[in-house]
This record gives C-alpha cells, sequence and structure tokens, in this order.
C-alpha cells in the first residue's frame, strides 16, 4: 500500500498541512514512511489520522475477500504499519468480523506477525526448505 506517497505528496502540495510528518522525516519528504505516519497518528496529528483512517478501510476491505474466500483459521498482519498502530491489528479484526460472511469468520483469530519485519524472509525460507525437502516431479 502506498498510503505514505499520499503524505509524501501532500508534504510536496501544501508542506503546513505535513509539518508534524516532516518533522518525524528529519525534513526529508522521501523520509516520510508508514512508521513516520503511525507515529504521527499516536499523536493525533490530523494528516495522519485521515491516511490511517482510510488505509484501515482499505485493509479491512482486502482482508474480507481473503476471509471470504479462504476462511482461514488465522488471519496475520504484519510489517512497520502494524507494529507502529497498536490499535489497528484490533479494528481490522473488528472490521473482518462484522462484515465477512459469518461462516468464514466462525474460528477466526486476528493476530499480529510475531517475527515482526523477518517474517516474509522466515516465510519465504520456509517454503523453498518445504520445497527442497519434499521436491515436485
Amino acid at each position: 500500500m502506498g498510503y505514505w506517497r499520499d503524505a509524501q505528496q501532500t508534504a510536496k502540495e501544501r508542506p503546513g498541512d505535513a509539518a508534524l510528518l516532516l518533522q518525524l522525516a528529519g525534513g526529508r519528504i522521501e523520509a516520510i514512511s508508514a512508521r513516520t505516519v503511525a507515529e504521527a497518528s499516536q499523536t493525533g496529528d490530523p494528516l495522519a489520522l485521515k491516511l490511517m483512517d482510510n488505509l484501515e478501510k482499505a485493509l479491512i476491505a482486502g482482508s474480507i475477500s481473503i476471509v471470504d474466500a479462504f476462511a482461514p483459521e488465522r488471519f496475520i498482519l504484519g510489517g512497520g504499519l502494524i507494529e507502529g498502530s497498536p490499535d489497528l491489528i484490533k479494528a481490522i479484526g473488528k472490521g473482518i468480523k462484522k462484515n465477512a460472511l459469518p461462516a468464514a469468520v466462525k474460528s477466526l483469530q486476528v493476530q499480529e506477525a510475531r517475527l515482526g519485519q523477518d517474517s516474509g524472509v522466515v516465510g519465504a525460507a520456509a517454503l523453498a526448505m518445504g520445497r527442497f525437502a519434499n521436491p515436485r516431479n
């Protein structure tokens, strides 16, 4: 998701609206990141709160599609945004359970990735090891 790009664009076009984001990013527009937006939202920054609200809605909508299609028992979210926004995972979980198909959320647990920033690398390594150990002919 490129919502931080929206923050960067706003910082270019209306620096006054993005003053806190710019301050947190050391004055460099290109340094505005997911973590910067999450940190600014924790202080009540209006732009960051708007971006986080838009992101939350988008994540809920996308997550519902996945949950409705696959009905997983666990839905695990991670990355800098999730780590920087402790309430976001709760909001996503509530949104999924409220709007997804009842059968798909019957036993669903929405959780934060325990491996943090390394979860993608560890998952890729596990997939590669599994394919190496059980090659398909």
